[in-house]
């Protein structure tokens, strides 16, 4: 922020950071400004800040006490001409990222049209999204379709 000499431009990018915390993300059509085919592209935001300049941001995994949970990451504020250096940079950074560090990472989840922070147990063997029938089942395991829902077993007279 301390290179940005505007001070619309300053505001705007905290606001767009604001929104971000917030969970608001633009549309697929608005980002994406800079098409890049390394490991960081699975994972690299950038949104258009006033001029020629983007914010470039990523979902990150932190482990905090006993969880995993997700961040944003800000890189830069950058024009595009200095994306490709950035995405390089940043490719072998992603490349010491295992599978399901990268699937935690690329893991969404929707409150409504807001994007809010995932969270998993440090012990879980790995992301909810690895398996989808699992994480699937497990809220439809305390359902039930008997009559009396009080009831374990079912018993008939």
């Amino acid at each position: 922020m301390s290179r940005l000499k505007n001070a619309e431009t300053c505001k705007e990018v905290l606001t767009l950071l604001e929104n971000l915390a917030n969970g608001w993300r633009q549309t697929h059509k608005k980002k994406n400004l800079y098409v890049h085919n390394g490991t960081s592209s699975q994972l690299l935001e950038q949104y258009k800040v006033k001029g020629l300049l983007h914010l470039v941001w990523t979902v990150d995994i932190l482990k905090e006490n006993s969880y995993y949970i997700q961040i944003l990451n800000v890189w830069d504020i950058l024009p595009l001409s200095e994306m490709p250096n950035l995405a390089s940079q940043l490719d072998d950074l992603f490349e010491n990222y295992t599978v399901d560090k990268m699937n935690r990472c690329k893991h969404k989840c929707l409150n409504g049209s807001l994007v809010v922070p995932m969270r998993w147990p440090v012990n879980s063997s790995s992301c909810l999204e690895a398996d989808p029938v699992s994480s699937l089942s497990e809220p439809f395991a305390s359902l039930s379709l008997r009559d009396d829902p009080q009831s374990s077993s079912t018993t008939r007279g």
